[in-house]
């Protein structure tokens, strides 16, 4: 009982810590990135809070540490009182409110609200569902599960502070992310430097980069938030062969070079010709994840590929699992 009282008492402090470098009266390089510090507080509590349910352990007056933090409130950054050890406990058993899924509504119109999955269990889901759904001959497969599952758990704890995705589930989000990202993983093998044009969370740039440890990957993801967030997920992984620009991808493009661009939310071929055009010129050669509607697609962008005296084709199509949908790939040179 008194280790684990110690143990609690020093989970307190780390979190105290961590909201002092927040507030900006402590300096931390390892922990200079918020988004990181958010996650190291989340893993923290679950910590703390298996202690304390294990050990039966009366936490109420365990929390002064962090409950002191408060005092004043307008020192602390307002979304580390989402992450105390004290507030958690305190509500433990009580309903919870969560935010609603922005599109999930009921027969009638309702919005329905759930329970975000950030403890640890999702983690666990996570891998488990990708070590059932990702191809056997994917290289290095182990090291992409374990690393697909933490960059998941990561994207569900941030998804708390700001949205990144709208996809939490384990089994979508293992298919519709990282099955999704990594499917056409032969097409980028060999590639010196593969460019992931508005990366949002990650995808496909992240998963591709744990399959090829030995392709240098440059993520481009204009939103700063985001791009933040790719950047921790990054070093989190342990990823020395991947770079995080928070830059847009046609200015970024104009001045460097790339042996591969890639996209998955990316506009219509029409105008990704156009806003892939000096990576053309620069020789590079632009892959791009779409849906099974593609041949249309190429269609309607002919008289700008003519125009610019480029060629799409599809090179790969593939489907989801459980019918999650048709992904085409579409090359242009």
């Amino acid at each position: 009982m008194r280790r684990d009282q110690q143990r609690l008492s020093d989970i307190l402090e780390a979190l105290d810590w961590i909201a002092r470098v927040i507030s900006g009266r402590v300096e931390s390089e390892f922990l200079a990135d918020e988004t990181l510090c958010f996650a190291v507080a989340q893993r923290l509590t679950i910590i703390g809070e298996a202690v304390a349910r294990d050990s039966g352990i009366n936490v109420a007056s365990q929390c002064s540490a962090v409950a002191g933090h408060r005092r004043p409130a307008e020192h602390i950054s307002p979304p580390i009182l989402r992450h105390p050890l004290a507030s958690r406990l305190a509500n433990r058993g009580r309903p919870r409110a969560h935010p609603a899924h922005p599109n999930r509504r009921d027969r009638k119109g309702r919005v329905v609200r759930i329970a975000p999955q950030c403890d640890h269990e999702s983690t666990v889901s996570f891998a488990e569902e990708l070590q059932q759904i990702l191809p056997t001959d994917l290289p290095h497969r182990d090291e992409v599960i374990a690393g697909a599952a933490r960059h998941l758990d990561l994207i569900v704890e941030t998804n708390q502070h700001f949205n990144l995705t709208r996809i939490v589930s384990p089994r979508e989000a293992a298919i519709k992310h990282v099955a999704d990202s990594v499917m056409p993983w032969r097409l980028f093998s060999g590639a010196a430097h593969v460019v992931d044009a508005g990366s949002g969370a990650g995808f496909p740039g992240i998963p591709l980069a744990l399959v090829l440890p030995e392709t240098r990957f440059t993520l481009l993801e204009s939103t700063q938030k985001k791009a933040r967030f790719i950047a921790s997920a990054a070093t989190a992984l342990g990823l020395a062969n991947v770079e995080v620009r928070p830059d847009r991808a046609e200015d970024w493009l104009k001045t460097h070079r790339a042996a591969i661009v890639t996209a998955r939310a990316v506009a219509p071929l029409a105008r990704a010709v156009s806003l892939f055009a000096p990576a053309l010129r620069a020789g590079a050669r632009i892959l791009l994840y779409k849906g099974p509607d593609a041949e249309s697609e190429i269609a309607e962008a002919a008289p700008e590929a003519a125009k610019r005296r480029v060629h799409l084709r599809v090179v790969e199509r593939y489907d989801l699992p459980d019918s999650l949908g048709t992904r085409t790939i579409v090359e242009i040179r």
